[in-house]
């Protein structure tokens, strides 16, 4: 990794700090960076407005790896600022880093004094924050490429398959969750999520047999939250023509539901519960007609 810096030692000279920085960019295919989207680019692309500049950054794609870290890692670290995600996920330490906060004032301080000293800990700080960018960056590729081989955690390898699911790639998110749950003896409270998330993958698919099992586990688990009940019900009702086990299913959910309500724990809506109750009448006017 090869860190270059550019310094600008008075505000009179910027329009040369961003010609040169132009041109070194159209040497690249790509630009990353962190928390760039919001801030870094922004601010370029005003600069080079304020200096009569042609803007160049439109002409390169962009990948803000901050958003791609959040999606795998914001459920289980307790922050993803990049600082976070060096020590948890990289596991690097900065020692006797200055704070990035006080990096504007001490710029000042050498803008007004000319002592270029001042400026050691920012570049140093500037550096680590640049080499650590491009290994999670190196990293979240290596991610993409062979997902199980770099993470390990049940709430990583669940943010991941989440990502596919929502984003219209159930079969990926299938393929990562069903080889995960194989490799690995999770206890029960851990598995929850991720065969509710297998369930509902496999039910998009259109592969209702496997949805079914996944969802029969869950309820083994003692997971009777009101989105398996009523994903689960439609698949025996209307897929697997089983309105016997639909409605023991709905049952069993409105009978939870009860003794959320008895416990004072209102963990599911009442909207949660008339669409259980809906089905019920459903499933027991099929009963009637039969």
């Amino acid at each position: 990794i090869v860190v270059q810096q550019y310094l600008l030692p008075d505000f009179g000279h910027e329009w040369l700090m961003l010609e040169l920085f132009a041109e070194r960019l159209a040497s690249f295919k790509y630009t990353v960076s962190f928390n760039g989207k919001s801030f870094d680019i922004p601010l370029l692309k005003n600069h080079f407005v304020l200096n009569r500049m042609l803007n160049v950054l439109d002409d390169v794609p962009h990948v803000d790896i901050l958003h791609s870290a959040r999606r795998i890692w914001k459920r289980r670290l307790p922050a993803c600022d990049l600082q976070s995600l060096e020590q948890l996920v990289l596991g690097e330490h900065r020692e006797d880093d200055i704070p990035g906060a006080l990096i504007p004032q001490i710029y000042f301080e050498f803008i007004r004094k000319r002592e270029a000293l001042h400026l050691r800990d920012v570049l140093e700080h500037n550096y680590h924050d640049i080499v650590n960018m491009a290994l999670l960056t190196m990293k979240i590729a290596l991610i993409c490429q062979e997902p199980l081989a770099h993470l390990h955690h049940p709430q990583d390898v669940y943010s991941l398959a989440y990502f596919y699911f929502r984003n219209g790639v159930a079969e990926a998110s299938v393929d990562l969750l069903s080889a995960y749950l194989e490799e690995h003896d999770l206890p029960g409270n851990q598995q929850i999520s991720l065969r509710r998330l297998l369930g509902l993958g496999w039910k998009k698919m259109g592969r209702y047999e496997e949805a079914a099992r996944q969802f029969e586990q869950l309820l083994a688990l003692q997971c009777h939250e009101a989105e398996v009940i009523e994903a689960y019900a439609i698949i025996l009702e209307h897929h697997l023509k089983d309105y016997a086990r639909a409605l023991e299913v709905v049952e069993a959910g409105l009978r939870y539901s009860e003794t959320l309500s008895m416990l004072g724990k209102h963990l599911q809506t009442g909207a949660d519960r008339q669409r259980l109750l809906h089905r019920r009448e459903r499933l027991l006017r099929r009963f009637s007609s039969s």
